[in-house]
């Protein structure tokens, strides 16, 4: 389980806005259509992480494999491998802190 004090990311709360969170190979994503999104940072291609969000896309910087917003690989060399592991997130609105379960 990893907690987010939304008020010290000021980055997710924005739509679109993301967080890497290295030690727990974990990104989230502020989607604003579905809340918050987290998945696995470890690439399937070659276990990089996925740093960045943009034009709808999760993207890794090492091979330039993209996934959409179900942690489905459109582009590069991830495409027909396992997706990002999706994981549980929960909002708590009254204390701005979102809990993410891995498992």
């Amino acid at each position: 389980v990893v907690t987010i004090a939304l008020a010290a990311v000021p980055a997710l709360g924005a739509p679109d806005g993301f967080l890497l969170v290295r030690d727990a190979d974990m990104f989230v994503l502020n989607d604003a259509s579905d809340g918050y999104l987290a998945f696995s940072s470890v690439c399937p291609h070659e276990s990089c992480d996925v740093s960045s969000y943009a034009q709808g896309r999760i993207r890794c910087p090492c091979h330039g494999s993209a996934f959409d917003k179900t942690g489905v690989a459109r582009e590069g060399p991830a495409v027909g491998l396992a997706p990002l592991r999706r994981y549980t997130t929960r909002l708590d609105a009254a204390t701005r802190t979102l809990t993410v379960m891995k498992g």
